[in-house]
């Protein structure tokens, strides 16, 4: 049985942020069981681990996390179809980097819009 996504751990103070996560957050619960298992191999599995602390002191962390979200997200409809899998290696550690960006870190919606937007396409396509 697949792996429910996280749940929102901390409080999101952008309402538009708060709507993707959410939407993000239902739209993975909702895979069908059928959508494999993220293992080492999936390429959202570089992001696993804890976030806390992942970016130092004095510098912004959209800064930190953007090129390595862009490497992963700005893909094909087809390679980004490739990253839609359950797990802790996959779209749940996708979700819960988003969610901390946003909550620890204020990221606003609008930073996060174009990624969420792939991913959400990248679930309809499968």
């Amino acid at each position: 049985m697949p792996t429910p996504s996280q749940t929102p751990s901390h409080q999101i103070s952008c309402p538009k942020a708060a709507a993707l996560l959410t939407e993000l957050h239902v739209r993975i619960d909702r895979l069908p069981d059928t959508i494999e298992l993220a293992g080492d191999e999936c390429p959202l599995a570089r992001f696993s681990g804890s976030f806390e602390r992942s970016v130092p002191e004095g510098e912004d962390a959209w800064e930190v996390w953007n090129p390595p979200l862009d490497t992963e997200l700005q893909k094909s409809r087809e390679e980004m179809m490739i990253l839609v899998k359950w797990g802790a290696k996959g779209l749940d550690v996708i979700y819960g980097l988003f969610e901390y960006l946003a909550s620890m870190h204020n990221i606003p919606g609008a930073l996060l819009e174009g990624k969420v937007g792939q991913l959400l396409q990248a679930i309809d396509d499968v």
